[in-house]
């Protein structure tokens, strides 16, 4: 296919290769991001539990609701902490547009862009416990409900552009903070609204805040590094290829991969992706493509022509090979074409012929 090899003057990789500052780097931006969604979970559930009475008996109507407030605050730090871990990543390179400006992001724009209006969102909904005496209450309840498409864009965005969402483990994250919030919603509907409450909050309710402000720094502080050490080991237990057989067995399954590599004088692309399960995949002028194992060499998938290349999307079907015979592999890529380089981010996914 000539107009891909004439449209690829460089691959960079993207997320699985460097060096180990850009690997913690990467895995701490996925972490954050994560983190940010539990907490935005929580801030959600707090606040239908302050909007119904739930956990009054327990710890008094400041208590709750300013347990809320400062979920909200944690919620708008570990996303600030998100997008500064995505600026400081080599493997995807984003800039300041990118990360602040909705829709025009490379990668996934749709789904990116909605993570970026959910943390406008996040922002609003915590300055409005600030903003309460000038907008009045009625104003100020009908802003805080944004809240919920805060929790909402937030699943859509680590749904559909998130590295780690193929996972077991994360769709059942995904699926538990869905499930706490629809049994907080229907229990808000079937109990009704409680009084208005007490504004300024009294003074147990800014006890409230301030200890659950600090226990939340706290926390974040030690499961930071465990969030990243649980993202490696997952990310190396599920892509370390033993042998041939394993492949055999398992297939490919990898998201957020990358390659990089450059074009011999026949026109040939020669791609790598390094890491837990080194690949090299080999693209030639009239657009077929081998991928090899790197340790063994052996082929493990080839195709007889790219079903796309173009719009910012790379779609390649592939036929397993040797130990992957019988297995047919998808790679899905989206790449950014900036000067004589172009930033990919793919995932692979194989399954059986039959």
């Amino acid at each position: 296919m000539p107009a891909l090899s004439a449209g690829l003057p460089a691959v960079l990789l993207v997320a699985g290769a460097g060096s180990s500052l850009d690997h913690a780097v990467w895995f701490a931006a996925r972490s954050t991001g994560l983190a940010a969604y539990a907490l935005a979970t929580a801030s959600v559930v707090f606040g239908v539990a302050t909007a119904t009475r739930a956990g009054d008996r327990v710890a008094g109507r400041g208590v709750i609701t300013d347990v809320h407030r400062a979920l909200s605050l944690l919620t708008v730090l570990v996303i600030a902490g998100h997008v500064m871990f995505l600026a400081l990543d080599t493997f995807t390179s984003f800039g300041p547009l990118d990360l602040l400006v909705p829709f025009v992001n490379w990668y996934r724009p749709i789904w990116t862009g909605l993570g970026i209006f959910a943390a406008y969102l996040a922002f609003v909904v915590f300055a409005s416990f600030y903003l309460r005496s000038l907008l009045g209450y009625r104003a100020w309840r009908t802003l805080h409900y944004t809240s919920f498409a805060v929790f909402a864009l937030a699943t859509l965005h680590g749904l559909f552009s998130g590295s780690d969402s193929g996972e077991v483990w994360a769709k059942a994250f995904y699926a538990s903070s869905l499930g706490l919030v629809a049994v907080a919603i229907a229990y808000r509907l079937l109990r009704g609204t409680s009084p208005r409450p007490e504004w300024p909050l009294p003074v147990e309710g800014r006890i409230g805040f301030r200890l659950t402000s600090a226990l939340g720094v706290a926390v974040l502080a030690v499961m930071a590094p465990v969030g990243v050490l649980m993202l490696v080991h997952t990310s190396s237990a599920s892509t370390t290829a033993d042998t041939s057989a394993s492949l055999a067995d398992g297939g490919l399954q990898m998201d957020g991969v990358g390659f990089a590599g450059s074009q011999d004088s026949s026109g040939t692309w020669h791609l790598s992706a390094s890491g837990p399960r080194p690949l090299n995949l080999d693209i030639t002028q009239d657009g077929t493509a081998t991928l090899r194992d790197t340790t063994t060499g052996e082929v493990l998938y080839k195709t007889g022509v790219i079903q796309a290349a173009s719009a910012g999307s790379l779609r390649i079907a592939m036929e397993g090979q040797g130990s992957e015979s019988g297995r047919s592999l998808q790679f899905d890529g989206t790449y950014r074409r900036q000067g004589s380089e172009l930033q990919v981010v793919a995932n692979l996914s194989s399954v059986g012929s039959g």
